[in-house]
């Protein structure tokens, strides 16, 4: 046979083969590698893949960390979403920062949740099969709590900030202290707060009209408030601690 029938013939094995990569996020919410986390979509992962996650990354979808696939969240990173992650046999997941699903499967895969960042899932952690393992220490996880994914650095949030749908605070600058008044139709609606960073320093219902929240324990600096619906900013405010 001819030597490019031969050629022919390597360059399709070479074609099928699955090499790893290593996929690690940007400021912007994506990943480095855009063709394969595009729109924030976890890649194909194969095995050996690394995923570094040192932002926020909101996840769309449900995620499959194959065997041999290794995941890091940083102290600074955040993986979020309403989704399905499945841990199989020979992957590893580790989180120093903040990790936030529904469901968490592990299906004889290895998880570890280390301080200081938070864990929560909405409903269950499952270990599926022997030799799963799910290992917490000096973090704080729980099971059932809301959380809502949002991100005002990626969104342009702070950029736009539109003076109609301002969120009155008093005092601002505050010390220990701040309160608002929010319209009727805003309660039961989540609220966060951001550092400038993006990072989320504090989340929880709106239960009234009227909210105070203690601030008297974080550092000084600009902070952002939101009241979110439907994922969208309903009335937002920038405000300033100092102590």
């Amino acid at each position: 046979m001819s030597i490019k029938f031969y050629l022919i013939v390597l360059l399709c094995f070479i074609s099928n083969i699955g090499f790893a990569k290593v996929y690690q996020t940007q400021r912007s919410g994506a990943y480095t590698d855009s063709f394969s986390w595009l729109n924030n979509q976890a890649p194909g992962l194969t095995s050996s893949d690394t995923i570094l996650i040192k932002d926020f990354i909101d996840l769309s979808n449900t995620m499959t960390l194959k065997s041999g696939a290794y995941m890091e969240i940083d102290t600074g990173g955040r993986l979020c979403g309403h989704q399905t992650a499945t841990i199989e046999s020979g992957a590893r997941l580790i989180s120093y920062g903040i990790l936030q699903l529904d469901s968490l499967q592990v299906y004889g895969g290895n998880v570890e949740v280390k301080g200081p960042g938070t864990t929560i899932f909405t409903r269950s952690v499952i270990l599926q099969i022997a030799g799963a393992s799910f290992k917490v220490s000096g973090s704080r996880v729980s099971v059932g709590p809301w959380f809502v994914c949002a991100n005002p650095q990626q969104d342009g949030a702070v950029k736009s900030f539109n003076k109609k749908n301002a969120l009155p605070v008093f005092p601002n600058p505050c010390a220990d202290k701040i309160q608002f008044q929010i319209e009727p139709s805003l309660i039961n609606q989540p609220l966060v707060l951001y550092d400038m960073n993006g990072k989320i320093i504090f989340e929880t219902m709106t239960s009234s009209e009227r909210m105070i929240i203690d601030v008297s324990q974080l550092p000084n600096g600009i902070y952002w408030l939101q009241i979110l619906a439907k994922q969208e900013a309903m009335q937002q405010q920038i405000i300033s601690i100092q102590h």
